[in-house]
């Protein structure tokens, strides 16, 4: 399903090579880019003389190509892991413009793909999983496997770390200037890094890092199928309980028992506020207890002396 909906996006070639620039995404590194090297076009020989600038090369996707397809092809990390979806900053840079003119755009996977490449640009031990994590979220929710409790708990979540109203204030200035695409996009970059609220970015890092934990005990597909099953904050600890016991045995799981697999994993006793008050009133009423039961026994003492 990850795979049609990707392909789905694409605006040319066939149907098989549309699935076919899909399906790369879901190749490890090394197969993907022996694949890539197996169909390459031969290139000219470049002078030895020619500066490394100017041999650079970028391959850009085309205007409405989806960054999913133009993930497959640029990569952000120098270090890439075996499941990436963020695309360039141009590309987000065209989209979120889209975004601010009121054209329909999904603000959840543009402010993911935001965060995404704001932490990959920094020196955070964490950017690799976050990148990762965030791949994976993008690609479930466009394929329509999360569910929508957990949908609306991730919203409030990225909510928190790129504030609506102050991020769109940013952008609209970052905007508003006759740029090029390069500078319009490192402004765009710098808008949303400007916006990012530091705390609630390190709250989302925590959930985006059990995400990563779940793809590295199975595989980018796995932990979709995997981050399908969950509604909650208390599931995703669940769930990867189950993933780190069971490995890959635990996506089999999961495509057997759907949502009921949760309750196979005992994360402890969550103390909330109700809770407390319920073990104050049995304690309460333990102490009541006592004192009637010495009253009592002192009463009985009193009578049989006198």
């Amino acid at each position: 399903r990850a795979i049609r909906a990707a392909a789905a996006a694409e605006d040319y070639g066939s149907e098989d090579q549309r699935l076919a620039r899909a399906a790369l995404l879901f190749l490890p590194d090394n197969v993907r880019a022996n694949y890539e090297r197996a169909i390459a076009p031969p290139r000219p020989e470049i002078e030895n003389e020619i500066q490394p600038a100017a041999v650079e090369t970028e391959e850009v996707a085309p205007e409405g190509t989806d960054p999913i397809v133009a993930a497959a092809r640029i990569d952000p990390l120098s270090q890439p892991r075996a499941f990436n979806m963020l695309g360039d900053t141009e590309d987000l840079a065209r989209r979120t413009q889209r975004w601010i003119a009121g054209e329909p755009v999904d603000d959840l996977q543009l402010r993911l793909r935001a965060l995404g490449l704001i932490v990959v640009s920094t020196d955070s031990p964490d950017k690799e999983a976050f990148a990762e994590a965030v791949s994976i979220l993008r690609a479930a929710q466009r394929a329509g496997r999360l569910n929508d409790r957990f949908v609306r708990y991730l919203r409030s979540r990225i909510e928190d770390a790129l504030p609506t109203i102050s991020l769109k204030e940013n952008l609209t200035s970052a905007l508003e200037p006759v740029l090029t695409t390069s500078q319009r996009s490192e402004r765009v970059l710098e808008a949303y890094r400007s916006t990012v609220n530091l705390e609630a970015t390190q709250r989302l890092t925590r959930d985006m890092s059990i995400i990563a934990r779940l793809a590295d005990l199975t595989s980018a597909s796995g932990a979709i199928g995997l981050v399908e099953q969950v509604s909650s904050p208390d599931d995703m600890r669940r769930i990867l309980l189950i993933t780190e016991a069971g490995g890959d045995r635990s996506v089999a799981l999961s495509q057997e028992m759907g949502p009921q697999m949760l309750g196979l994993a005992q994360i402890g006793v969550k103390w909330t506020m109700g809770l407390v008050l319920q073990v104050m009133a049995l304690m309460a009423l333990g102490m009541a207890l006592l004192w009637t039961t010495l009253s009592a026994f002192t009463q009985a003492e009193t009578v049989r002396i006198n």
